[in-house]
């Protein structure tokens, strides 16, 4: 009976070793695999060395299974939980890894990610998948560590120092630049070790004590010369829409078959643009305040140069009318709604903050403006917002339905259908009119994967500019301003709304401009774009100061 309970003791105690050490290492594997297949499954490219994640994964392993102390184990389990829900969701989901500015776009749009997370499960299914078995594979790991019964104080300090030496290197060097933008080509692991270092070094107590590295921009307002060129002025301002997916500018499909015959017929102005923000909430106030460059808060604070503002000391009624739901809508408090008479979004139809209503709604509200008056109507839609599949009603899936990107071309070909109708019905009006039309910034999107908010793709900030009216001044103002630019910055079009409007044009070069990042100030990263002598092309530059 001794002899069987120490044999059987003795087993025990080499059992159990065995079974942590393999904890860990199936912990390794997993995050080695689940990348590997995420990857393949959503075509986003290969990692550099990933087989490298199987040492991250028996470090970390070890760090939760072996270190003295609980508290940093179960730090551990948690933060890599999270970070992998999070990167691979946002890899799935977009094709890149989450910045740190992404973190904080998160949690600021929380209720907007979640209702457009909730309509993508099937699109997320494999990552969910993969989420799970990592998170599960963490959690073995803190389980087994019960079943270790040597534990090391030294892993226990080697674990606080991995977790917190790159946000204080981040912190006593700004210029370090590791973190900032996340590549692609790095491991789950690593990403996300950089990533929440820069989120906790810089962003979170930038973003919350209101600092920029950024030089702060002014710009005076317009001086009045007349009373306005036209008498109702219709801004239909588009959504995630890219002019590189557009047939009218050469997309090899028939996206745009209304816009197309306008061109053909020379029925207005199109050209492509560059949009002033990589985020709705960036080159919506850029837009409608007149903004130049990045960090111009004082301006859009003091409305100098609001075009709402504008439209009423010139005697227009003013309107925003959004599809959207309101809860997506906190843009509004930057674009200058004190100087909006009339404010209408989707929960005026539904009484939900967070349910949209059709593109179609826009018809409605506008037929019931009232003409015969001077108006500035801005028309705001869903138009290609994600997720694309919920965008175009079923009569108008012409492309199919089987993946991203057809779904993606059903909402632009809906959304000409929709400026067809609005064309239409400001055909019918008395008096003078203008039809202006662009997107707040584009997308890039795939079979597999569809997204913004990144300065990768030119497809992100390249989107349509269509203007038209039945008035000879303004056609031929919108010539001038235009003819002669490759591509038109977004604040040359602000500026061309406030010369309709009756004021004067500080913007009509278009040399050289700025698409700002993912935040207003522009401390996450904007372009300046300069354009090369004697071509149609410009040269891009990345700053953050």
């Amino acid at each position: 009976m001794n002899t069987l309970s120490w044999y059987s003791s003795l087993s025990e105690r080499i059992r159990q070793p065995k079974l942590t050490f393999l904890s860990t290492l199936f912990l390794a594997l997993t995050l080695c695999f689940s990348e590997w297949l995420l990857r393949q499954y959503y075509a986003v490219g290969s990692a550099e060395h990933i087989g490298y994640s199987v040492i991250y994964g028996l470090i970390i392993g070890f760090i939760i299974t072996y270190a003295s102390s609980k508290f940093v184990a179960l730090t551990y389990v948690v933060f890599f939980s999270i970070a992998y829900t999070m990167q691979y969701s946002n890899l799935a989901y977009f094709g890149y890894w989450m910045s740190p500015m992404d973190i904080w776009l998160l949690l600021e749009k929380s209720a907007e990610v979640l209702v457009d997370g909730v309509a993508m499960i099937g699109h997320l299914s494999v990552s969910i998948v993969l989420i799970l078995l990592v998170c599960a594979a963490f959690t073995l790991c803190f389980k087994m560590r019960q079943q270790s019964k040597q534990k090391s104080r030294a892993l226990s300090v080697f674990g606080l120092i991995l977790l917190l030496f790159y946000p204080v290197k981040m912190m006593l060097d700004r210029d370090f630049d590791l973190g900032r933008l996340p590549k692609l080509q790095h491991t789950a692991v690593k990403t996300s070790l950089y990533t929440a270092s820069r989120f906790f070094a810089h962003i979170l107590p930038d973003e919350i004590l209101g600092l920029s590295a950024v030089k702060p921009a002014l710009h005076p307002a317009p001086a009045s010369l007349n009373e306005g060129l036209s008498d109702n002025i219709i801004f239909v301002m588009g959504e995630s829409l890219s002019s590189d997916y557009m047939g009218v500018f050469g997309y090899d499909q028939p996206t745009t078959p209304w816009l197309t015959e306008q061109k053909k017929e020379g029925l207005g102005l199109i050209k492509q643009g560059f949009s002033g923000g990589l985020f709705t909430d960036i080159s919506v106030p850029y837009l409608f305040n007149m903004i130049e460059k990045p960090n111009a808060r004082q301006q859009i604070e003091r409305g100098t140069a609001n075009l709402f503002r504008l439209a009423k000391l010139h005697g227009y009624q003013t309107h925003f009318l959004s599809a959207q739901m309101r809860s997506g809508l906190a843009l509004t408090s930057k674009i200058g709604k004190q100087w909006v008479d009339d404010y209408a979004d989707s929960s005026s139809i539904t009484g939900d903050e967070y349910q949209p209503v059709d593109d179609s709604q826009l018809l409605d509200w506008l037929s019931k403006i009232d003409a015969n008056k001077k108006n500035f109507i801005v028309l705001h839609q869903n138009g290609s917002h994600e997720p694309y599949a919920i965008r175009s009603p079923l009569s108008s899936k012409v492309f199919g339905t089987s993946n991203l990107l057809e779904e993606y071309l059903n909402s632009v070909h809906y959304t000409d259908s929709i400026l067809k109708a609005i064309n239409s019905r400001l055909e019918t009006l008395p008096g003078k009119w203008t039809l202006l039309f662009t997107s707040d910034h584009g997308q890039h999107v795939s079979k597999t994967a569809g997204g913004k908010g990144n300065f990768k793709y030119s497809s992100n900030y390249d989107v349509p500019i269509f203007i038209k009216s039945n008035v000879p001044q303004v056609r031929d103002l919108a010539g001038a301003r235009f003819d002669q630019c490759p591509k038109v910055f977004q604040v040359q079009l602000s500026a061309f709304v406030a010369e309709v409007l009756g004021y004067s044009n500080d913007f009509t070069s278009c040399q050289s401009g700025y698409i700002s990042g993912k935040r207003l100030t522009g401390d996450s990263g904007y372009m300046k774009l300069t354009r090369l002598p004697d071509t149609d092309e410009y040269q891009s530059k990345i700053l953050y100061r």
